[in-house]
Order: structure tokens, then C-alpha cells, then sequence
């Protein structure tokens, strides 16, 4: 089904609000403004079923995640401003949810006018003030994160959309370009997911040649995939390991890499992250000392932080520690943070939300479709932060995106689960010749 033209450009105000944010009360980006204010009139006319197993279990534990936020703070006699940011973390991604499934159910391909309107929106990001940088700082690891960033990602995913309409080898060899850009500029986390994104789009271009739209998930060929990933993550280390040191990726690089590998692990992966995420090892520490409720909502973890540094035999400045006893925060990793923040029984949304993205990322790719490389570059970045990296503005729009997914195609009752929904989404399929996809 076709989204009408009121729908298509409200989807694509919803997909430029990614990067502004509105200050009401707390921290919200405009996109989810625009979601809140669309609700009402997208449930009052929704005429499809989409409550099914899947929506039950995922607000259902969201539900509970409000529960743990609300449990744990009154044990912790937390104050009530991180209560607040706390009960608003799981609210949100329930109504985000909500949104993306009901804009799902009236027309899927309305969401390629979200990823159309994210360039943009990144655009006008940049102009707007940033709470991650200080003054002075209009260059550097921190400026190209908060506002290059945003717009080479969108870009990425933009134009590679387009370019997937007729090739699935070009959209992913589009996907090594930012790949120079991000590696000397930006996080290893990016590099590696544009990296594993042009990896699966040639992939898929070398499994499915000669037109073929559907793919079979065989145990044997999900673990044959699984190896050759393995084997890539392998070498993308060996080429990190050679390169930054030798500065050929950079001077910031070369700098964090000699920071990062001078614990007693050395430069081996867990010693990069050892030193590279000492906070997430604090984390860790915190949610095994507090498993059932942890320490409330943005707590400081100063002292497990110290005793992160001592477990990997890091030396860090007088200055780190010191922000270590003063700064609360939810955790630099998706998983391990709403661990140690709220308790066990808030996490089990995020181990049910992990099953349900990774079932979906197997699905498309057994049916890739329009849609298929942005959400391959999400998934690996989502991924990246579940474990990571905290859970930011951006990243609540992605989890509830996998969410409404999961409702709409990969629930056997899902409204979308049909093959002619798929025929219609898929630029290799015969329907989709049929169809003004865009139009």
C-alpha cells in the first residue's frame, strides 16, 4: 500500500528531527515530539490488528521495566530528577514502539521517507548547540561525532538505499567509502559497522545472484555465515593493530590506541576494552554486587570504576578519577547500565529485545528488501551499543524501530508476515516491477 502524501511527509519530519533536540522536560529529540503528537490520530485510525504475541511480551516488559525503575529508586532512595530520567528511558521506547508499528501497518515503504529525511535533519544538527561539547572544541574526535558524524551516517544509509533499487554489490561497496573517513575521524565502532554492512551487502549480492529473492536460514549456513563474519572481524582487527599504531590511521587514533593498550592485557581485544570501556567492566562489577534492584536510576559507580582500572592494570591521570567519584550516569553499555541502574527485572527487556533484533536482521536478509541497508547498518550499530555504548536519544528510535518490526513481519501473526507484503518491499521481485515504490 502506497502512504498517502500527508503520511509520507510527516514520516519524512519524523526521520529530520533525529538530530534536534527539544528541551521540555528532560531530553527528547524532536522526532519523538512529532511521534507523541501523531499517536492519537494514527490509533484512532488503525484499522489493523497489530496486537499479537510479540507486542504482548515487549510492553509487557516494558511494563516491568517501569516497575524495576520505580522498585529499585525507592529502595536506593534515589533523588526524583533521575527517577524522572529513569521511568523516562522505557516510556519512551514503548511509544516510539508504538508509532514505528502503526506507520508500519499502513504503508511499510513510508519509512524510506523516515531515512530521506534523517540527511537533512543531520544537516541542520549541526548548527545546533551540542551537550557533549564544551567550548573551544569545534574540532576533533568530539565535533566530528556530534555533528559529522550524524550526516556521513545518514548520507551513508540514504544513498545507499537508492543505489540498493538496482544493485545489492554497489550499495555495498558505497558502504566502504565513509569507512576512511570514519576511521581516521571518528569511533571504531563506526568504522566497524560500515565495514560489516558492506560485508553483508556483498554478501547477499554473491548468495543471491541471478534475481533470486529469498534466501533459506540453514543451521549449516548460519554458521558457515557466522565463520566467514568471524574470519572478517579477525582481520579487521589484525589491520587495526598494524595501522594505528604506525599512525597510517591517524594521529587521534594513535594516541588512543598507545592510551588504550598499555594494560596488562596488552593490545588483545579484551585488553582494548579493558581500557577503551573501563566503565562497562565497573558497570559490570556494580550489577554483580547489586543484581536484584542495582543502585537507581544514574548512579555513581566511582568506586567499581577504580577497581575496573586495577583489574586491567590501567594507569589513568588524578583528573579521570576524580570525575569517576563526581559523575552519575546510566552506564556506558545499553545492557550492563539498566543492569546496575535498575535491577535484573529490568533488564529482561533488553534480553528479549536482543532475540527479537536478531531474528529480524536474519529474516530480511532472507528477504532483503527495500529497507534492507539501513537496517543492516543499524543493526550492527545497535548492537554495538547494546553492549557498548549508552543508550542516547538516536538509539531509542532505533530499539523502537526493531520493536515495530518484530510486531508487524516477524510475529507469525504479524499483519505484514504475508509473502506479497515482502514481494512488494523487494527490488527484485516481479511485483515491485509493477509498482511506483516512490511514487
Amino acid at each position: 500500500m502506497k502512504p498517502s502524501k500527508l503520511l509520507s511527509f510527516y514520516v519524512f519530519l519524523v526521520g529530520f528531527g533525529w538530530q534536534l533536540e527539544v528541551g521540555i522536560i528532560g531530553r527528547f529529540s524532536l522526532s519523538e515530539i512529532l511521534m507523541y503528537l501523531a499517536l492519537p490520530i494514527l490509533l484512532s485510525q488503525n484499522r489493523t490488528r497489530i496486537w499479537n504475541g510479540t507486542a504482548t511480551k515487549a510492553f509487557g516488559l516494558l511494563a516491568l521495566f517501569v516497575v524495576a525503575v520505580v522498585v529499585s529508586d525507592i529502595i536506593n532512595q534515589n533523588y526524583f530528577q533521575f527517577f524522572i530520567r529513569g521511568l523516562a528511558r522505557p516510556i519512551a521506547i514503548g511509544l516510539n514502539s508504538l508509532f514505528f508499528a502503526l506507520i508500519l501497518v499502513r504503508s511499510p515503504r513510508a519509512l524510506l521517507l523516515f531515512f530521506c529525511g534523517m540527511l537533512p535533519g543531520a544537516c541542520a544538527g549541526y548548527f545546533q548547540e551540542s551537550a557533549f561539547m564544551g567550548e573551544g572544541e569545534a574540532e576533533g574526535y568530539k565535533f566530528f561525532n556530534a555533528k559529522i558524524e550524524p550526516i556521513v551516517k545518514s548520507g551513508s544509509i540514504v544513498l545507499g538505499l537508492l543505489l540498493y533499487r538496482y544493485s545489492r554489490l554497489l550499495a555495498g561497496v558505497w558502504f566502504l567509502f565513509p569507512v576512511f573517513l570514519v576511521a581516521i575521524y571518528g569511533s571504531r565502532s563506526g568504522t566497524i559497522s560500515y565495514l560489516l554492512t558492506a560485508f553483508t551487502l556483498g554478501y547477499l549480492w554473491f548468495l543471491k545472484g541471478g534475481g533470486r529473492e529469498k534466501l533459506t536460514l540453514t543451521l549449516p549456513f548460519m554458521l558457515r555465515t557466522a565463520s566467514i563474519l568471524l574470519i572478517g572481524l579477525t582481520c579487521v582487527y589484525g589491520l587495526y593493530v598494524y595501522a594505528a599504531p604506525r599512525g597510517i590511521m591517524g594521529e587521534s587514533q594513535q594516541k588512543k590506541f598507545y592510551e588504550q593498550s598499555t594494560t596488562r592485557f596488552g593490545a588483545s581485544p579484551l585488553g582494548l576494552v579493558a581500557a577503551g570501556r573501563s566503565a562497562v567492566v565497573a558497570g559490570l562489577l556494580a550489577g554483580l554486587d547489586n543484581p536484584v534492584w542495582g543502585l537507581g536510576s544514574w548512579p555513581n559507580i566511582g568506586e567499581y570504576y577504580v577497581e575496573a582500572v586495577d583489574i586491567a592494570g590501567e594507569d589513568i591521570s588524578d583528573g579521570r578519577y576524580q570525575y569517576a567519584f563526581t559523575q552519575r550516569a546510566a552506564g556506558h553499555s545499553i545492557i550492563i547500565g539498566t543492569w546496575f541502574n535498575n535491577g535484573i527485572f529490568a533488564l529482561f527487556y533488553w534480553l528479549f529485545f536482543l532475540v527479537i533484533m536478531v531474528r529480524g536482521m536474519l529474516f530480511f536478509l532472507s528477504r532483503d528488501n527495500l529497507l534492507t541497508p539501513a537496517l543492516v547498518f543499524l543493526f550492527y550499530d545497535l548492537m554495538w551499543a547494546l553492549w557498548f555504548s549508552p543508550l542516547n536519544l538516536n538509539g531509542r528510535l532505533w530499539v523502537a524501530l526493531f520493536t515495530g518490526i518484530a510486531i508487524c513481519f516477524i510475529d507469525r501473526r504479524g499483519p505484514l508476515v504475508g509473502e506479497r507484503e515482502f514481494a512488494l518491499l523487494s527490488p527484485f521481485s516481479k511485483a515491485f516491477q509493477k509498482q511506483n515504490v516512490l511514487g
